[in-house]
């Protein structure tokens, strides 16, 4: 076949339909991109399937409120543009960035002394650029004075610039979730940059993911003579405390802040949790240093640990949400959109997997094609797993076979699941 230009293309339609008028000619047009998007409601798709997708008609659309604010009913929210903060629900205080100069390393935050921080923007501009009804979206830009580096005993006293941050805030028609994402070309050297959302619901605990697990954590971390117990811990996607949840795309560090006593007295309880969004450092190890006096690791300056380029960082919060894992899988699992011509055998609305009962952590294909599942207990508590329709081998992580299943399991806290699927 002869590969034709557009334009040589509709010229030899024409010509066609030029000899013969009555001919019915039906042309289909595809493009490497989008040449229009649109926003939609999809409806409910049921997991690992699909659904044709159908006028859907919200109802909690999103419409603005006040100046610098957005409503859907189920939440709202509002800038402060003295401070670039937001409201939620009528609270204040969320999205609080507070810069303090570090002058650890990659093992350890280590604070100056006295402590460097710089928690308010020189300036703040709002504006909103989508106001709904499917889709309202809010930009905060702010501006704050910070020292270029840490300071060292040859130049204690450092320059400052002024370094510019952009938040973008989110949220959607039917969700109970504000979308956040916060952009800047990073010039700043030996800092951790932090947010922190107050909790209206005090909390004396966290909960986190962790790998095929849920992690609760106390307020205080070990420590001992030769490191501080610096409380701030790992996450895999989400961390929960009081009130909220944060779901984050590779953030990884959280601390509860805010406290009202000893954070190693059982009573005391935290009133905010700070999430870490960068931490730059020009050290793989260095000591002696406040918070570890002895080097973790070899003495080796960095370049690429200062994270010293253009950063998008995401996370999302949501309040009094009752699964964090769905939480999680809603806002970073995406639908996935095709177009069709109408032809196949598939129906209108369908799942080629069910699974309840445990939370699913890889679906792939073995050497063989049998569809492999993993999954895992989160909860701590004995359950009771489903794979509507569906019976197999139980297999270990190697994929040797433990046994058949067919249907459901009975699994133990905690419990670590691989099965092997029969074609159906």
């Amino acid at each position: 076949l002869e590969a034709l230009s557009p334009l040589e293309a509709l010229s030899q339609l024409g010509q066609r339909c030029e000899q013969d008028p009555s001919l019915l000619i039906r042309t289909v047009l595809h493009h490497a991109e989008a040449s229009t998007r649109a926003l939609a409601i999809s409806g409910r798709v049921p997991g690992f399937g699909w659904r044709i997708w159908e006028p859907h008609p919200p109802s909690s659309l999103v419409q603005s409120s006040g100046p610098y604010g957005l409503t859907n009913g189920l939440i709202s929210v509002e800038v402060n543009t003295e401070d670039g903060t937001f409201s939620v629900n009528g609270h204040a205080g969320y999205g609080h960035i507070i810069d303090d100069v570090d002058v650890g390393d990659t093992y350890n935050w280590c604070p100056t002394e006295p402590e460097l921080a710089v928690g308010k923007p020189m300036a703040t501009r709002a504006q909103v650029i989508e106001q709904g009804p499917l889709r309202g979206r809010l930009r905060i830009d702010s501006e704050y004075l910070l020292p270029t580096c840490a300071p060292t005993e040859a130049d204690p006293e450092q320059e400052s610039l002024l370094q510019a941050v952009t938040t973008v805030i989110e949220l959607r028609a039917d969700e109970g979730i504000l979308r956040v994402s916060t952009s800047l070309n990073n010039q700043v050297r030996d800092h951790r940059m932090r947010v922190h959302f107050p909790l209206q619901e005090r909390a004396s605990n966290s909960r986190a993911e962790c790998a095929f697990g849920l992690v609760q954590r106390p307020l205080a971390a070990e420590g001992g003579p030769n490191e501080w117990g610096v409380p701030t811990f790992p996450s895999r996607r989400f961390v929960h405390a009081g009130d909220l949840t944060v779901t984050h795309e590779g953030l990884c560090e959280y601390e509860l802040v805010d406290l009202d006593g000893d954070p190693q007295d059982p009573l005391t309880t935290a009133g905010a949790l700070a999430l870490t969004l960068l931490r730059c450092t020009g050290w793989l190890s260095r000591g002696p240093m406040a918070s570890r006096p002895l080097p973790a690791g070899p003495e080796n300056q960095l370049l690429g640990a200062q994270m010293q380029k253009p950063l998008t960082l995401n996370y999302a919060i949501a309040l009094n949400h009752p699964d964090p894992y769905e939480l999680a899988d809603r806002v970073w699992s995406p639908l996935q959109i095709g177009t069709s011509a109408g032809e196949g055998s598939l129906a209108n609305e369908g799942s080629k997997l069910d699974i309840s009962g445990m939370e699913v952590d890889a679906v792939l294909t073995d050497s063989t094609g049998r569809l492999v599942v993993r999954c895992h207990e989160p909860w701590g508590q004995a359950a009771r797993m489903r794979v509507l329709g569906r019976s197999g081998q139980i297999v270990d992580l190697l994929g040797n076979n433990l046994g058949p299943f067919a249907e459901e399991l009975e699994v133990r806290a905690h419990q670590i699941l691989t099965l092997s699927l029969d074609p159906i």
